[in-house]
């Protein structure tokens, strides 16, 4: 290979492609030195259940803690798009509509389950805007809670998830369809003889049966009760996580409900008629002591669970549309009557949050459209609050009430009524770190407690590219550690396309000893696949034992390598000290596709170069040529430094060390250093130019970023 080198100058250059950086965006809680701006999302509908437009900040008010707010600014937001954006900066987080599909199997049929799945899909396919964010839940007495899928815009992955829901083990059978099982396991049917009986009053074998009847029903009443209990429990717990993601939530919740009796009570309700009847003849034979009160009447510890939940869900800014899959049944579910059905109970969580409950699930496209359409226009209202009034510092979790009014006549707002502080990481479940990672990740929140370094750029690697990604991970993350002085972090990297669909990921837990710890940095190395293409490259970094995190994401642009007579890539600066520790992931970093290597031996890439002045750096170029491979090439290699300042700067020594023989893609690499003796501190670029010697139009251009301190 032919290499011809010489120094230059060129024109400033700004910024540093091959690094990506923390890129400023607008999120539900902006924080500066003294004060917060909060943005508060809100909904206004008219009579006429359409959204109002034309509205700004004469038209609202605002209280916070019982205290007036003047609104500093009024953002509209319509989410009528019918194209995705790449990347979320244009779109506060605030104002992105979030839909939670919850299917609750605690009652449900395989038959309710499958057509609720087929109704989610087709929501997906056709009522979601390209902007809108989904996720899947499951729910039911036996396995509790399951975030099968995190909010995302990816269709694909909410499609793939939602096809999934519904696997037999997941079906709890209430009831045996063919009558095998008469009562339940516990049922007192055999010693009801020998318990109470009146010796001053003749009990007729008519009430004698509807008696024993009633004590086999409280049996599976309690049963049913625990079920509640711990369903409603879980519905808090859910509520609790989606509190930690911005902006409101619309939960699409497909369920049965449970029997109204459980909560509401029997007297008043025609079905629970036979049960009343056998109450009755108890009380006037003297076995009062077989009636359950809290079905007869309200059950207020339970009555007051729903309430609670109700609520919690509210102030965590979640909307419930339940949708009632007793109504999906056909002739098909072989009912001979129909099912009892919990109406009342999802009545009361759809009116406890400012939902509707959707009655008739055999037309849920009509039904659901209003719901996308009385969520298609967002306000959100931005105020100035103290620090110290805000949820981002980590608190006990006090809760701020909020209240938003406007002045349209016979408008109707929709905002949610307040926000708790942070409460500390520690004191955050399983799901509410999964839940509050996930919101950093899905809108790109700048905001981190200690900064990210990344090194990404793409490598042809066959049919499909590969994207090396190198974390740069500060020491200020390994601060936290456990009793045995180990630092232990989450590492997450994931790629997704223009469309917003997740194509690549790697997700790792790297445990750093003391000694290592407390030295210095770390640096991992890891890599996705994808093919030609635009791309959005988000790493997320956390420390699993005190919560804090670093996030980072950029744009990277994937070239279609087989279509190219050359292609140079970034220019890799190389570490002569290695100061940090270095962990490879050897399931994304094989060794004969390792582009941190040169003649077989690995080497550590600068992430963020910082060289003294008068040092000698070194760097690693690389050109792709795919005719090249299995010949001997010719380039002409300039190289160029251009410095902030505009003078003419000129490295005094430019030596080339070695290269390397072309790969079957047509990579060749290499290795120089240069002398930084004549350069004043300050940040330069380093340019590379390749030229094909034969064909002088054929040329390929890149560069990197350095500083000299």
């Amino acid at each position: 290979m032919k290499v011809a080198l010489r120094a230059s100058l060129t024109l400033i250059l700004a910024g540093a492609p091959l690094v990506l950086g923390e890129e400023p965006k607008p999120g539900a809680v902006r924080e500066t030195s003294r004060v917060t701006v909060v943005e508060v999302p809100v909904q206004v509908v008219g009579r006429d259940g359409k959204p109002v437009k034309g509205l700004g900040v004469s038209d609202f008010e605002l209280d916070v803690d019982g205290r007036p707010q003047q609104i500093h600014s009024v953002d509209v937001v319509s989410l009528n798009r019918n194209t995705p954006v790449l990347g979320t900066a244009e779109l506060p987080s605030a104002a992105r509509r979030h839909f939670l599909f919850l299917f609750d199997f605690t009652f449900a049929t395989p038959n309710e389950i499958a057509r609720s799945r087929d109704a989610a899909i087709r929501f997906v396919e056709g009522g979601m805007s390209p902007d809108d964010f989904a996720g899947v839940a499951t729910v039911s007495a036996e396995s509790g809670l399951t975030l099968d899928l995190t909010f995302t815009a990816d269709r694909q992955q909410i499609a793939a998830a939602l096809r999934r829901v519904g696997l037999p083990a997941l079906i709890d059978r209430v009831r045996d369809p063919l009558a095998f099982a008469f009562a339940l396991p516990g049922d007192p049917n055999l010693v009801i003889s020998e318990a109470y009986s009146s010796k001053t009053l003749a009990v007729d074998a008519q009430s004698t049966q509807k008696i024993i009847a009633a004590m086999g029903q409280r049996v599976a009443d309690d049963y049913m009760v625990t079920r509640v209990v711990r369903h409603l429990s879980d519905m808090g717990n859910l509520a609790r996580a989606l509190d930690l993601v911005d902006g409101r939530k619309t939960v699409l919740y497909f369920s049965e409900g449970f029997d109204n009796r459980l909560i509401f009570g029997s007297v008043t309700h025609e079905k629970s008629m036979e049960q009343a009847a056998a109450d009755n003849d108890a009380l006037f034979s003297g076995a009062a002591w077989s009636i359950d009160y809290d079905r007869r009447y309200a059950n207020s510890p339970m009555s007051k669970q729903l309430s609670d939940t109700a609520e919690l869900l509210r102030r965590s800014d979640c909307v419930v549309y339940p949708i009632d899959i007793a109504g999906l049944r056909t002739s098909s579910d072989g009912a001979i009557a129909p099912a009892e059905r919990g109406e009342e109970f999802l009545f009361a969580l759809a009116h406890g949050t400012g939902g509707e409950l959707i009655r008739n699930g055999n037309d849920l496209a009509a039904q659901i459209a209003r719901v996308e359409e009385k969520t298609s226009l967002t306000y959100v209202l931005s105020y100035i609050a103290p620090a110290s009034a805000s949820a981002g510092p980590a608190s006990d979790g006090k809760y701020h009430p909020i209240r938003v009014r406007t002045r349209v006549h016979g408008a109707r707002v929709s905002a949610r009524p307040g926000y708790f502080d942070r409460p500390s990481y520690r004191a955050l479940t399983p799901l509410q770190r999964l839940m509050s990672a996930g919101n950093v990740i899905s809108h790109e929140k700048a905001a981190g407690d200690f900064p990210l370094g990344v090194l990404t750029f793409p490598l042809s690697a066959g049919r499909i590219a590969q994207l090396p990604i190198v974390v740069s991970v500060p020491t200020a993350a390994l601060q936290g550690r456990d009793p045995a002085g180990r630092a232990r972090l989450e590492l997450y990297a994931y790629a997704f396309d223009e469309a917003g669909q997740m194509v690549d990921y790697f997700a790792r837990e790297a445990t750093v000893d003391g000694d290592r710890a407390a030295r210095g940095s770390l640096l991992f190395q890891g890599a996705c696949h994808v093919v030609p293409g635009k791309y959005r490259v988000r790493v997320y970094v956390r420390n699993v034992l005190d919560g804090r995190f670093g996030f980072v994401a950029a744009g990277v642009d994937v070239p279609d390598f087989a279509a190219e007579k050359l292609r140079a890539l970034p220019p890799l600066f190389v570490r002569t000290a290695t100061r940090e520790t270095l962990l490879r992931d050897p399931k994304t970093t094989a060794a004969d596709s390792d582009p941190f290597t040169i003649g077989g031996t690995p080497f550590v890439p600068e992430v963020s170069p910082v060289f003294p002045a008068g040092s000698t750096p070194r760097v690693c170029v690389m050109v792709i040529a795919p005719g090249a491979a299995g010949t001997t090439p010719a380039f002409d290699v300039e190289v160029r430094i251009v410095g902030s300042s505009g003078a003419a700067l000129e490295p005094s020594e430019l030596h080339v060390l070695g290269k390397t023989a072309p790969t079957p893609e047509g990579l060749v690499k290499v290795l120089l250093d240069f002398s930084a003796s004549n350069l004043a501190p300050g940040r330069y670029a380093f340019r590379v130019t390749f030229r094909d010697s034969a064909d002088r139009t054929v040329r390929s251009e890149s560069e990197a970023a350095f500083q000299v301190s």
